[in-house]
């Protein structure tokens, strides 16, 4: 069982985070993110904030492949994302596994994941922030909350009940500026995943 749910939440929660993932809209925002002369506080937290808009419930911002083209265009081509998930089922010992994805995989696991999480929401919370002295490059830190319902796998392959989750994770990322975009260069997170009947 807990087989077939890390495949339905590859990229439901927690990754997303990663700016996390994750884990945008064609808000008038996002136009704040091309031609960026410097890094700062005041630019991180807009991408961050437009990227982490991104996941919310479908119909509400982009359609998926506004989001593929604004992944494609705000991670660099060398990115890496790298998350140690812990999985909280009722009535079963807690289980932990790890995933590594690049580029090609975390948008192809973002599109998958706005398929298989109903109701998804998420809040950011940016605890760190180090700029280099160019203002080209960025470590940042974020704790990341996501909460939805997945469809629980049947054993003969359809979807049962619809289950609530809960994710918690703590992100390090590295932002840099290429020809005046925003890119995120690799994250790594830690999530915590609770199932509730």
């Amino acid at each position: 069982m807990i087989c077939c749910i890390r495949t339905k939440i590859w990229g439901g929660l927690s990754l997303l985070a990663v700016f996390s993932f994750i884990s945008a809209s064609c808000s008038p925002a996002l136009a704040g993110n091309d031609n960026v002369r410097k890094l700062t506080d005041d630019t991180i937290k807009a991408f961050i904030q437009d990227t982490s808009h991104m996941t919310k419930p479908r119909g509400e911002f982009l359609s998926p492949d506004a989001i593929r083209a604004y992944l494609d265009t705000h991670l660099s081509e060398d990115a890496r994302f790298v998350s140690t998930i812990t999985y909280n089922l009722p009535n079963m010992p807690p289980q932990t596994t790890s995933i590594s994805l690049d580029k090609a995989k975390f948008i192809e696991t973002v599109n998958q994941g706005t398929e298989s999480i109903e109701g998804y929401d998420n809040t950011v919370k940016i605890t760190d922030i180090e700029i280099n002295w160019w203002g080209n490059q960025a470590h940042v830190k974020t704790e990341n909350i996501e909460t939805g319902f997945m469809p629980i796998p049947t054993e003969n392959g359809g979807t049962g009940e619809s289950m609530p989750i809960k994710g918690h994770s703590f992100c390090a990322q590295t932002l840099a500026l290429n020809d005046g975009v925003i890119q995120i260069g690799n994250a790594i997170c830690k999530t915590e995943l609770t199932f509730s009947e």
